[in-house]
This record gives structure tokens, sequence and C-alpha cells, in this order.
């Protein structure tokens, strides 16, 4: 599923978290605390997900700093998303 990356500006003290809207994560089949892979380009990244109703629209991916580092995004690009 490709979606929009949103930079949180948050930080999980070296955990990769994303957040997904709750109808994304059901199209997606996974629930908080399942893991997801996020790819852009050559890198990718495993991450934990949250989910949120409010937070983060539909199509979006809201990324916690480590996510962003490990993948260079700057915020607005497409990234890949399936389950891991």
């Amino acid at each position: 599923m490709k979606l929009k990356a949103k930079i949180l500006g948050l930080e999980a003290g070296g955990k990769s978290v994303v957040v997904l809207n709750k109808e994304d994560a059901e199209d997606l089949s996974v629930s908080s605390l399942e893991r997801v892979r996020i790819v852009k380009d050559n890198k990718e990244s495993i991450a934990i997900v949250n989910t949120a109703t409010k937070l983060i629209e539909k199509g979006t991916i809201g990324l916690y700093e480590e996510v962003r580092t490990a993948l260079g995004l700057e915020g607005g690009e497409e990234v890949e998303v399936e389950i891991a």
C-alpha cells in the first residue's frame, strides 16, 4: 500500500514506531503493536504500529524520528507499506 509520509517530530527512545489511520491499518490487516515494513527507494525500516482516528488522515503514515532518519525522509514523500 502506498501512503504519504508525515513527520511527527516525536522520538520513541530508539524504537521504530509509525502511526497509521485506523482504516488504513484495517486495509493492511494490522493492529496496534504489530509491525510493518516501510520502503522508500533502496531503504527500508521495520516499525511498530500505533493506530489513530484523528491524528493521521487516511492515506497518510505518521513517522517517528527513528523511522524518518532510517529512510532519509523530509515529509510528503510516498512510501510503500506492507505487513512485516
